[in-house]
């Protein structure tokens, strides 16, 4: 494949819910993917490297925690809450 990136960057799945690791780690396996691993654990914890920190539908202070992650890293992030708490409605 001519599109493919010579580069290969290794891809961590974090998450709380063992569930979600194992569909991940089930889906990887099927695609065939060598660059891609998952673990049940918390964002707070996370030890390792990063340079893209992506935080989709993180609750509450895990949105902050995975914001915090990557500032500490001087990595780039995306994070889309699946709720916003607090803000009030306002209606035009």
């Amino acid at each position: 494949m001519d599109d493919v990136p010579s580069t290969i960057h290794q891809s961590l799945g974090l998450d709380l819910n063992k569930r979600s690791v194992e569909l991940l780690q089930q889906r990887v396996a099927a695609a065939g993917l060598t660059n891609v691993s998952a673990v049940v654990g918390l964002i707070e914890e996370y030890d390792g490297p990063c340079t893209l920190a992506l935080g989709l539908h993180v609750c509450g202070s895990g949105t902050d925690a995975v914001m915090l992650q990557a500032q500490v890293r001087g990595a780039a992030f995306m994070v889309a809450p699946c709720c916003v708490v607090g803000l009030p409605i306002v209606y035009s």
